[in-house]
């Protein structure tokens, strides 16, 4: 929202500093980060509790346990760096250029390593040889995951392996 106003201050359609509403906007934007680190580290907890707990869980149960353990901490990884590129961009709480940037750099690039389609595995290999539908097999494997975050209806798996045809 209030990139739009800053856009409409630089048309000088409404009154005020773009730079001042940007530092604004930032700093809402580094609170909304550190809110977003706060959710992943408490999660990260109550999973290390639910770990220590001592009961015999399934292998696939420590599997799904294991696979939100690792978006939690990458997720808590990716806001900490966050938070620190807005403050300073913000001039909250300035820092060096070089770490800015290359906070910036490593969060881009765990963007486009999420976004990035993934090689078929072995048995979906095998499965596409024989005519047999190997890719809802990989999206359920993939499913604990989302399912055991709590979020069924928002975090579908993707077909990963379907392209566009180019004709």
């Amino acid at each position: 929202m209030l990139d739009h106003v800053r856009w409409l201050q630089g048309l000088q359609l409404v009154s005020g500093d773009p730079g001042r509403t940007g530092r604004i906007s930032f700093v809402l934007n580094t609170f909304g980060h550190a809110i977003e680190l706060y959710h992943h580290l408490t999660k990260l907890a109550a999973l290390k509790k639910r770990g220590k707990d001592g009961s015999s869980a399934a292998a696939q149960d420590k599997l799904v346990l294991a696979a939100v353990v690792r978006k939690h901490r990458k997720g808590a990884a990716k806001s900490a760096m966050n938070v620190v590129t807005f403050a300073h961009v913000a001039d909250f709480v300035p820092t060096h250029d070089t770490v800015c940037g290359s906070f910036g750099v490593i969060t881009s690039l765990m963007d486009v390593y999420d976004q990035w389609p993934r090689p078929p595995v072995r048995g979906d290999l095998a499965a596409a040889a024989a005519g047999q539908g190997g890719e809802q097999e990989r999206d359920q494997r993939d499913a604990p995951d989302h399912a055991a975050a709590g979020h069924p209806d928002q975090c579908r798996p993707r077909n990963v392996n379907r392209r566009p045809s180019i004709r």
